[in-house]
């Protein structure tokens, strides 16, 4: 099982996906399907799927990140 994550604003914008496997350890043949170009953040669960633990992560790796760089202050 696994859970993607991932963020799309209304103009099209994008941040990268969090992937979260079930398992008890991380295995490397887990990102087969992702290119070395794409970035993205990886992490595993014994359910394979999101939580607050998780949902803190992908705030602070992925979104506060990205977003910050997107972020246009209004006058």
């Amino acid at each position: 099982m696994v859970t993607v994550i991932e963020c799309i604003a209304a103009d099209g914008r994008v941040i990268p996906p969090m992937y979260i496997y079930e398992g008890g350890k991380h295995l490397l043949g887990w990102h087969a399907g992702v290119q070395d170009k794409e970035q993205a953040t990886f992490a595993w669960s014994t359910k394979g799927w999101t939580d607050n633990e998780f949902g803190l992560e992908l705030v602070e790796q992925n979104f506060e990140k990205y977003t910050t760089k997107m972020f246009v202050p209004l006058d």
